[in-house]
């Protein structure tokens, strides 16, 4: 993988959203991947590129790590270890293209949530906290992508930009940490993952870098929901071709125009307030 230029150019690409607002890594690097290579050849790759690169992420954001950050991330911490051992399991276990269908249409519906910035507080973090975790560390398990699902709750619950990306880091961080144990127990990581990742470390670390510069010129709300309508057609077109793929062609209209429809009516939306302002 890592003398492929398409498997360079992706992980450089998804790199820029990771800098620029700490998540979207794995978002934009797994369905980019899948339309290449199967998830056990993707998943652990990516786990052992975001070991490194969480870690980055914790030094880039130290500054914000203190105790409202840990607090909200906690309680998902609690749910996330053991979902990431049933998704690892699921992934050493499943058909591919079966859990290719779920994942994916799973993350849809969160894309969309950040794309019209549905808002409502999740309420007490420490009820429902590890339940979401538990949820998230199956997301990561079974593609390492579970930080739509973050965002959702680290959005809705009004952390400011700073306390983001620190949530972020530190619940991403356990999960990268905690799955590639996990996956090398069970024989989804072995040498030749490690070297793939060091091997393509320093574009990541590279495309990080921008990103996090970038940040400091660019709104990055704006950045965030046009991020998120560039996720919803990489994700749109992963699970055409997956519904393709499981013999279900019938079906592969159906995220195409779903995905259409809200990016037609985000667009309206961006128009409508351009004009008011």
């Amino acid at each position: 993988m890592p003398e492929d230029a398409y498997f360079v150019s992706v992980l450089l690409l998804a790199s820029l959203p990771m800098g620029y607002f700490g998540y979207g890594f794995s978002t934009v690097a797994v369905p980019l991947l899948l339309l290449r290579y199967s998830n056990s050849e993707v998943v652990p790759v990516v786990n052992m590129v975001e070991v490194f690169q969480n870690a980055g992420l914790i030094a880039m954001n130290r500054s914000a790590i203190r105790g409202s950050a840990v607090r909200q991330a906690l309680p998902l911490i609690l749910g996330t270890l053991p979902g990431i051992a049933i998704g690892a399991y699921t992934l050493k276990l499943a058909d591919p293209v079966t859990l290719k269908l779920v994942a994916l249409t799973a993350l849809l519906p969160l894309i969309y949530m950040q794309l019209f910035d549905v808002r409502k507080p999740i309420g007490n973090m420490w009820t429902v906290g590890p339940v979401i975790g538990l949820v998230g560390g199956v997301l990561y398990g079974t593609t390492t992508i579970s930080g739509p699902l973050l965002a959702v709750v680290f959005v809705n619950n009004g952390l400011a930009k700073g306390d983001f990306r620190a949530s972020m880091a530190t619940v991403r961080l356990v999960e990268s940490w905690v799955a590639m144990p996990t996956y090398m127990a069970m024989g989804l990581s072995t040498y030749a993952t490690l070297v793939a990742a060091v091997t393509v470390l320093p574009v990541v670390l590279m495309g990080m870098y921008v990103g996090h510069v970038l940040s400091r010129y660019g709104h990055a709300d704006a950045f965030r929901r046009y991020a998120m309508a560039f996720d919803a057609v990489l994700i749109t077109y992963s699970l055409h071709r997956a519904l393709i793929q499981a013999g279900l062609s019938e079906a592969g209209a159906v995220p195409i125009v779903a995905t259409g429809t809200a990016l037609a009516l985000f667009v309206r939306k961006r128009l409508l307030s351009l004009q008011s302002m």
